[in-house]
């Protein structure tokens, strides 16, 4: 096993995500970043994107996911994200994700929240 880390960050994504009643009725900004935690044996002896997690298709899922719900806490959103991930791809042993939402608070700091899940507690969930 050689392992490796695949990842994305600042990804905009435009969804509905806040506990403000304002917040519920419009889109907003979300940058993400995630990281997973795989095993790249195959696609480093193949050369292949067949054989590994396609930052792209990770990419399309991850904005597909955060755009079709709608969360009131970044800690759900970071939380159930984490779990869709690891359901999906079975290559991730750990997946950790960011989400900012800038704008949400006065000034340029950005609030955020950082997740870490492996597929050990997932499977210990079910």
């Amino acid at each position: 096993m050689r392992p490796g880390v695949i990842g994305i960050r600042d990804l905009e994504i435009f969804c509905v995500i806040g506990i403000l009643q304002e917040e519920r009725h419009r889109v907003q900004a979300v940058r993400v970043d995630v990281e997973v935690d795989c095993d790249i044996s195959r696609s480093v002896a193949s050369d292949d994107a067949a054989d590994t997690l396609d930052y792209a298709t990770l990419a399309a899922e991850v904005t597909a996911f955060l755009q079709e719900k709608q969360f009131g806490l970044l800690e759900r959103a970071a939380h159930e994200l984490c779990d869709d991930i690891l359901r999906r791809h079975p290559i991730v042993r750990t997946v950790r994700v960011e989400l900012r939402k800038p704008g949400a608070i006065a000034g340029p700091a950005v609030p955020y929240v950082r997740l870490e899940r492996e597929r050990f507690a997932l499977d210990q969930e079910r």
